[in-house]
């Protein structure tokens, strides 16, 4: 008898323990809910054969905080691959009832220029190249995403938050120096460049000078002439942070290399000054750059997002 009361004991101990352990996990499942989120590049205009259309976007980091008390919930930070579709989706399983912020940054999975520190991207300029498509990036910011539904869904446009600077000259340009001897292959950039960029405020931060190294000209790439805008050959590229409402920069040098007809290295040098440059906008030097350096406009172009903005120089 008293063994089958022990028995007994054990099996309602059992049951119990089962039922508390349902109740438990009916609790976890009440409380949380997958919040999905489908991000997508914003549509990208560009005249450009290789530069510019974020075929090399590959990876998409996000960063996760409570939204009352700014904390980072580094837990749920985490990356997903871009889809076939050109998109990236990750699931979240977050606290219900709860408000979250998120920073979302989209970039080459190559690309060691970027440094994802909570909302602030930190740029690494060494060893950059100037014509490198590789340093193209987007991101964006999602504040207040509220979890109070079984299951969410949030889709999500990137943009650029940067400026593309390129520097083009007219093919007679180009068939005046052909003409004295000269075949160019080669460009670099030096110029005041932000090194730090606030996902969440959009703000671009510590300008410092850099270099873009020497690379290949985009109009140099393939038989399929790399062509900014019509009767102007492409000279120079970089990506550059930029402020939302815009800036100027100074102390911009272009320099195009080559050789001449002795096969000497020729290196040909331009500056500029109150060059505009605006987030998500494309910034144009375009004029005899090569044999008249002083002769050229600059503009903000219809590159990405938004109106022209031209400013002739």
């Amino acid at each position: 008898m008293k063994k089958l009361f022990n028995l007994l004991l054990v099996a309602l101990l059992v049951a119990g323990f089962s039922s508390c352990a349902k109740e438990d996990m009916s609790y976890i499942d009440n409380s949380s809910v997958v919040v999905t989120f489908s991000a997508s590049l914003d549509q990208v205009y560009t005249r450009a054969t290789n530069y510019g259309k974020g075929e090399n976007i590959n990876t998409l980091h996000y960063r996760i905080f409570d939204a009352t008390t700014n904390e980072a919930l580094t837990d749920l930070n985490g990356r997903a691959t871009r889809l076939d579709n050109g998109s990236f989706k990750f699931s979240v399983e977050m606290i219900k009832g709860m408000t979250y912020d998120i920073a979302l940054w989209a970039q080459d999975s190559s690309c060691t220029a970027y440094t994802l520190n909570g909302v602030v991207v930190e740029i690494d300029y060494n060893n950059a190249l100037a014509n490198d498509d590789k340093r193209d990036a987007f991101c964006n910011y999602i504040d207040n995403v509220k979890t109070d539904s079984p299951e969410l869904q949030q889709s999500i446009k990137l943009t650029r938050p940067f400026a593309q600077f390129n520097a083009a000259s007219s093919t007679q340009d180009f068939t005046n120096t052909e003409a004295n001897g000269l075949t160019l292959t080669e460009s670099s950039l030096t110029l005041n460049a932000f090194t730090k960029y606030n996902i969440e405020t959009k703000e671009a931060t510590d300008v410092q000078t850099v270099t873009f190294g020497k690379n290949t000209m985009p109009c140099c790439l393939n038989d399929e002439e790399e062509i900014l805008q019509a009767n102007y050959k492409y000279l120079a590229m970089c990506y550059l942070p930029a402020p939302k409402v815009g800036c100027t920069i100074n102390m911009v040098t272009l320099q195009v290399h080559g050789t001449n007809a002795s096969n000497q290295i020729v290196t040909l040098t331009s500056e500029y000054n109150n060059v505009p440059i605006k987030q998500n906008f494309r910034t144009n030097i375009l004029g005899m750059l090569l044999s008249q350096s002083t002769s050229f406009t600059a503009s903000i172009e219809y590159g990405w997002a938004g109106p022209d903005e031209n400013v002739n120089k």
